[in-house]
């Protein structure tokens, strides 16, 4: 005589296979998640690092005709990166002035590219919502600086 499930078995395979069948997809997203991570392992010994070496909020000159005004500069032995948010505003410069893209990359792992024009100049579309770090590329440096919160 052949075995055959029941009922009960039939419909236990049903539900581990409707249960597992969601697995991959999470699986998927979380080696997504860990590739990403992974990608940015030693990317600080590979870029010339630029520390924070100015802050406005530490000198007190924050309020500005009633608005929020904070500079902060970052520098390294190849390039001076200096970023200014005021009115809702953020704009910078990399000196020497020498075109370039600029990553920012956020704590929360998102990265967007923007590109400095032929003075080193730069804006963000917005205030960033978390902490952020830049990143500047051009043919003769590659460059990240300290993490930063405005």
């Amino acid at each position: 005589m052949a075995w055959r499930p029941s009922d009960d078995d039939e419909r236990l395979l049903r539900d581990l296979a409707s249960a597992l069948g969601g697995v991959t997809a999470v699986q998927d997203r979380i080696a997504a998640l860990g590739e990403g991570a992974f990608a940015w392992y030693g990317v600080d010994e590979e870029l010339e690092f630029a520390g924070l070496v100015h802050d406005s909020l530490l000198d007190g000159e924050l309020v500005v005709r009633g608005e929020l005004h904070r500079t902060v500069m970052f520098a390294c032995s190849s390039v001076t990166v200096q970023v200014e948010r005021s009115a809702g505003l953020v704009v910078g410069q990399v000196v020497p002035a020498v075109e370039g893209d600029i990553c920012v990359l956020l704590a929360g792992g998102e990265c967007s590219w923007i590109r400095t024009d032929e003075l080193g100049c730069f804006s963000l579309p917005a205030v960033p919502p978390e902490a952020f770090r830049l990143r500047w590329r051009s043919a003769t440096a590659d460059v990240i600086t300290d993490w930063i919160r405005l």
